[in-house]
């Protein structure tokens, strides 16, 4: 699988990489310049991986409380 993660539009390489579909969890964190900035990412297979398995890629918010 590979990831690419972006905050307001443009690639944040640092959190980019190729991992294996066997099972482990991936986490990456990103930084923004402030609450309403734009996060994205995608998760898609990489060539000749397609083997039968499946991957879940998702995103979770932290907010800092007061």
């Amino acid at each position: 699988m590979k990831l690419r993660n972006e905050v307001e539009g443009k690639d944040v390489p640092s959190a980019a990489g190729t991992q294996e579909c066997d099972g482990s969890l991936y986490q990456t964190s990103v930084d923004v310049p402030g609450p309403d900035a734009s996060i994205g990412f995608t998760a898609t297979p990489v060539e000749n991986s397609a083997d039968g398995g499946y991957a879940y890629a998702y995103y979770v918010e932290k907010k800092n409380l007061p």
